[in-house]
């Protein structure tokens, strides 16, 4: 069972012309439990059980294992306590896992670190 809606190319100015799968940030729940990652510390800790029935997509600072995504539809990821909002359209990152990566301050698009630089394809961004 996979969470990813198809594939579809888009044109980014950053991005050269290539395949960008949609998704509804809840590729991870595809996962079974002895296959999700342990939680992550901190500014990332998963949503409850209360939180996933409403909704709510984990986060992730997995930095190296990002893959790109345009999100299908609006919905909310929990980071640092609170949620970032995702819009439909938007693309935001996964890690291998289907969390989504968070950044400073609720960066997503892409997820930037206190220097204001992107924390994942820094080929492509110049770091």
């Amino acid at each position: 069972m996979s969470h990813v809606m198809g594939t579809t190319n888009f044109t980014v100015p950053w991005l050269k012309r290539e395949v960008i799968q949609e998704s509804d940030g809840n590729e991870w729940l595809a996962l079974s439990f002895e296959q999700r990652p342990p939680p992550l510390d901190c500014l990332w800790k998963p949503p409850t059980q209360e939180e996933i029935a409403n909704g709510i997509r984990p986060s992730s600072s997995n930095w190296g294992q990002w893959e790109i995504r345009r999100a299908s539809c609006d919905f909310r990821v929990k980071y640092g306590g609170g949620f970032v909002s995702v819009r439909g359209g938007d693309l935001f990152y996964v890690d291998k896992h289907g969390r989504v990566l968070i950044g400073w301050h609720g960066t997503y698009s892409p997820p930037l670190g206190m220097d204001d630089m992107p924390q994942v394809d820094r080929e492509r961004w110049g770091n």
